[in-house]
């Protein structure tokens, strides 16, 4: 899914317009036009999480460790690029 065409199109849609309402910003502006761009930036920001989170996801192995009742994440399971947290 997070390598299919669509999915990266929407990607790059949402940070183009992401780009422009942060480019849209100006002094003087309406208390409106002000609450939008709030709510564009957090909308983006919620739908970079979720792009973030679909990518982790995709690429997490959980390993489960007895000793001590230690319970590793190990994230990126390429040998080159482990991160336990």
């Amino acid at each position: 899914m997070i390598s299919s065409a669509a999915f990266e199109n929407f990607s790059a849609l949402c940070i183009v317009l992401n780009v422009i309402c942060v480019l849209a910003d100006h002094a003087n502006k309406p208390a409106e036009f002000e609450d939008f761009l709030q709510l564009a930036g957090f909308v983006f920001w919620l739908l970079l999480c979720g792009e973030m989170l679909l990518h982790l996801l995709a690429q997490v192995s959980i390993t489960i460790s007895f000793a001590c009742c230690r319970i590793p994440l190990i994230l990126f399971s390429d040998h080159a690029h482990i991160f336990m947290l």
